[in-house]
């Protein structure tokens, strides 16, 4: 399964952010935890990050993360860093949902 409407992504990016997934960010050989926060504008949406020396704007990142018991990833551009906590990042053109996670009760 995939997402692929702009509408469908925005909504499932907002639930994401309000939830506080955890998220993973992948660039070459930097990973980063951090989260999603809500989008401050129709085609990008922040990703606040550990503190870390962001990746410069323009480079390819992949993010994946655990939410509603699936696992979900995208590929995306970082457009522009606020700070070094806070990236901006162009809405992703397409989010799959990878695997079904499976939790076990304690």
């Amino acid at each position: 399964m995939h997402l692929k409407f702009p509408s469908e992504i925005d909504a499932h990016l907002s639930f994401a952010a309000l939830d506080a997934v955890p998220v993973t960010l992948r660039a070459g050989t930097l990973h980063v935890n951090g989260q999603l926060d809500m989008a401050d504008d129709y085609a990008r949406f922040p990703f606040l990050a550990q503190d870390v020396i962001p990746p410069a704007p323009g480079v390819m990142v992949q993010l994946e993360y655990v939410f509603e018991d699936r696992l979900w990833r995208f590929t995306t551009i970082i457009a522009s860093v606020d700070d070094h906590r806070r990236w901006q990042l162009r809405r992703p053109r397409r989010i799959e949902q990878a695997a079904r996670v499976y939790l076990q009760a304690a």
